[in-house]
């Protein structure tokens, strides 16, 4: 159900996306070090080199956020905190590539790390 302001009924048919929709990358620049985490505000797809070791956890809000990490020379270790589940592997090879896909619901959440390559 959806309120509208000023309606009679106080209820909305929802707006239906009949299409897809064009989201430009947030550049997350290179991570070396601390904890990287997704900010769902700032885009839901996103990018970043990994460039040293550094922990990756989940968003505050629930949502889907697509990481693509591309490893620099100095890629390190990339552990997880945070997250209910986590499945695939990450691997530190110079110029390896990387979606990791973070969602983030009321209880839970979840970290899937798919290797592109």
């Amino acid at each position: 159900m959806f309120v509208t302001p000023g309606s009679r009924s106080g209820i909305k048919t929802p707006p239906r996306l009949a299409h897809g929709y064009v989201v430009r990358s947030h550049d997350n620049r290179t991570v070396a070090s601390g904890t990287f985490r997704p900010d769902p505000r700032r885009r839901t797809i996103q990018h970043l080199v990994a460039n040293g070791a550094f922990t990756f956890a989940p968003q505050t809000e629930e949502s889907v956020v697509i990481t693509e990490v591309l490893n620099g020379a100095g890629a390190g270790a990339i552990t997880t905190s945070g997250y209910t589940k986590v499945d695939g592997n990450y691997a530190t090879a110079n110029g390896s590539k990387f979606l990791f896909i973070s969602t983030k619901s009321r209880n839970f959440a979840h970290l899937n790390i798919i290797p592109l390559q």
